[in-house]
């Protein structure tokens, strides 16, 4: 009885085996087939851990760093502002410093015209700016500073570099006196524009949007909008002035300005005036009173003809002043006797 009891027990266990055995087959199986089945994916996983840990890797390399940032074409915003305001520095992660996110930003800046970000070789980030041109800065209900496309802009703490390039500006604060201004300015070099300290609007009888400009070296120079450019001679009319407290004027025509006493300081004297054969005052072609202004010897004094009467710039039908460029040459060899240029 015993030995049956344990045939039994063994053909049990026996069984028991084999169903474990067919069970841990078909698992095997399972697990096989789910394998296959995923293999792709866990390929695409292990490969993208592999990057991933390349990545961490190289970002903590000085490969991955900005080396430098070159910023070119800027005259009046600093490199370092330029370079805060589109977020990038060295040791910034090179390749998250992505140009056009770096464009993007540099163009909320109102000075910057136009704006190129690139990634250069070695790590270096280039940014090339043309900027605005400033021309002048005053005082409205706020510090504006006024560009030479006549549009006018806040005057942020960003651009107190720039203001010492550029003259301190009072009054012509009418929309279309800022334009004509601004106009007249863009035609001078940014050097001439620099040598200007202060521009001021300063009525004459005869043009009540005529200018006075301070200089950087003390003179003055009485002028409009429409003869603005004859700044480009005013260092050379001011070295050979013999007294520079008389200020030096442009004229509306010819390339000419010369040197006489300041408004402020003559004797006050009735202007005279062009006038025509019915005794009309002439008008410009601006519409201004065509007033007379006399020829100066090399001293700066009023010249004057062998009568002794103060010789007159003479003017052309459109009351535009025709001036001699070589009248002191002219005046010393007496063709200036009767008041008017006659050459022998």
């Amino acid at each position: 009885m015993q030995i049956n009891n344990k045939k039994k027990q063994d053909r049990d266990t026996a069984f028991v085996e084999h169903v474990e055995q067919v069970f841990d087959e078909k698992r095997r199986n399972r697990s096989q087939a789910a394998f296959n089945r995923n293999k792709p994916a866990l390929a695409k996983y292990g490969m993208l851990a592999g990057v991933i840990v390349l990545i961490f890797l190289f970002t903590l390399s000085k490969e991955s760093r900005v080396s430098a940032v070159s910023v070119s074409g800027n005259r009046y915003l600093s490199s370092s502002y330029i370079s805060s305001l589109a977020d990038v520095s060295c040791d910034d992660l090179y390749y998250t410093k992505i140009p056009f996110l770096l464009e993007y930003r540099l163009k909320k800046e109102p000075l910057l015209e136009s704006v190129d970000v690139s990634w250069s070789d070695h790590g270096i980030i280039s940014i090339k700016v043309t900027e605005k041109r400033p021309v002048g800065y005053r005082y409205d209900d706020e510090a504006v500073l006024l560009l030479a496309d006549g549009s006018v802009i806040a005057l942020s703490g960003e651009y107190l570099d720039v203001i010492a390039d550029v003259p301190y500006i009072t009054g012509f604060t009418d929309s279309e006196q800022t334009r004509l201004l601004c106009k007249a300015l863009k035609e001078l070099s940014a050097q001439v524009v620099a040598s200007i300290a202060e521009i001021h609007q300063f009525a004459l009888e005869y043009d009540d949007e005529a200018m006075k400009i301070l200089m950087r070296t003390g003179g003055y120079y009485i002028g409009s909008y429409n003869n603005l450019d004859k700044l480009a001679y005013y260092d050379e009319i001011y070295a050979s002035q013999k007294d520079h407290s008389q200020c030096i004027y442009g004229f509306d025509s010819g390339s000419s300005a010369a040197s006489q006493v300041c408004p402020w300081n003559k004797v006050s004297t009735s202007v005279e005036y062009w006038k025509d054969e019915d005794g009309n005052v002439r008008k410009t072609q601006y519409g201004d009173s065509a007033v007379k202004h006399y020829y100066v010897d090399k001293d700066g004094n009023t010249a004057v003809d062998a009568a002794g009467n103060p010789i007159p710039i003479p003017i052309d039908e459109t009351a535009t002043e025709i001036i001699d460029p070589d009248f002191q040459a002219h005046y010393e060899a007496g063709y200036y006797a009767t008041g008017v240029l006659v050459m022998p």
